[in-house]
């Protein structure tokens, strides 16, 4: 039996972003990502059973990354609560960090909308962005926030940032600087109340 070689396996991924993000996922192929890749239609099968197993795999390292990140928030939020500006200045920059690491990823899904995996999987974002927000606010001296409010706060920032990235082009670099760009004045506003709020900082 033939043994999988990573490196064939990375091309196969890094193809299937490029088809992803030039052709959308609905109409890309196995077909298009073998010959992208140089392997045979009948090898790529080896490595992935379909194309959604292929976006999976390029899925789980963003969901993976956001996931970290939110298990610092509360960290970042009660580290400093004399100084709310600085630590609102890191909790948006952190997740730009996030976003500009995974943006080929964060592109595709926003580009999903009427794709049931992805869909299930902006489900799952909402719910671990809610978890945390809840988590946080049950370690501060007032309890700002429930469960509706919490999954509320986390729709709107998912959505939000789905939003900005879709109105722009992947690949012309200007335009999805300017969404970079968008995204970090977005977060920053979404958050800067709740933060104050869960810091317990007067507003």
């Amino acid at each position: 039996m033939q043994t999988l070689k990573d490196e064939i396996r990375d091309s196969i991924l890094e193809v299937a972003k490029k088809a992803f993000v030039k052709k959308g996922f609905d109409k890309s192929t196995m077909r298009d990502i073998a010959s992208g890749a140089n392997i045979s239609v009948g090898n790529i099968y080896r490595y992935f059973e379909n194309k959604e197993k292929i976006l999976d795999e390029l899925l789980n390292e963003f969901e993976e990354d956001l996931q970290n990140y939110l298990v610092s928030l509360d960290e970042l939020i009660f580290k400093n609560v004399d100084n709310e500006k600085s630590n609102i200045k890191t909790y948006v920059s952190g997740l730009q960090k996030v976003l500009s690491k995974n943006d080929t990823a964060v592109y595709i899904i926003a580009n999903l909308e009427t794709n049931s995996k992805f869909i299930k999987f902006e489900e799952r974002l909402i719910k671990k962005c809610a978890k945390q927000l809840l988590e946080v606010n049950n370690t501060s001296k007032n309890k700002h926030l429930n469960e509706g409010v919490a999954e509320a706060i986390a729709c709107g920032l998912i959505y939000g940032v789905k939003n900005i990235i879709k109105r722009f082009n992947k690949q012309d670099k200007d335009t999805f600087n300017t969404a970079k760009r968008d995204l970090e004045v977005y977060i920053e506003i979404t958050m800067h109340d709740i933060m104050l709020r869960l810091a317990d900082v007067e507003i």
